[in-house]
């Protein structure tokens, strides 16, 4: 597909691709959206590609943050696991450091009887895994 599309198309494009790409990763994991990005060049051409790679190193999709809820009527061994998954996953307010485990356990308090817990990630990667643990858990993103 080589059609020429302007400025606004292409940020509409990217957009929609990289929420497409976001949302395979949370549901399938990292590996199946990443090959659906190596996929945009063969269907939507190498401009597409580029542009969303281009927007993605800028930072114009600032993932690394996700916001949860996690109902009160799940279990004690679920709210240990997405505690776990949380303190593993999340950053700290330190570059390498991880959250702990008081940190970890207000923000899920939070999910449950607040409805709303936040946690920040050093990279998509660790994003997506605590969101898979949360999803089998019973939780979701907001």
């Amino acid at each position: 597909m080589t059609k020429e599309i302007n400025k606004d198309q292409m940020d509409a494009l990217c957009t929609a691709s990289y929420q497409l790409l976001q949302t395979m990763g949370n549901i399938y994991g990292s590996d199946p959206a990443y090959e659906m990005f190596q996929k945009l060049e063969e269907v939507l051409g190498p401009e597409v590609k580029s542009n969303l790679f281009l927007k993605m190193l800028e930072s114009e999709y600032d993932q690394s943050s996700v916001d949860f809820s996690f109902p009160l009527a799940h279990g004690f061994s679920g709210v240990i696991n997405v505690i776990k998954a949380a303190r593993e996953f999340s950053a700290g307010d330190k570059i390498g450091q991880r959250l702990g485990l008081k940190e970890a356990k207000d923000s899920v308090d939070n999910a449950r009887y607040g409805g709303r817990g936040s946690l920040y990630f050093s990279n998509q990667h660790n994003r997506a895994s605590f969101i898979s643990v949360l999803t089998r858990e019973g939780g979701k993103v907001l």
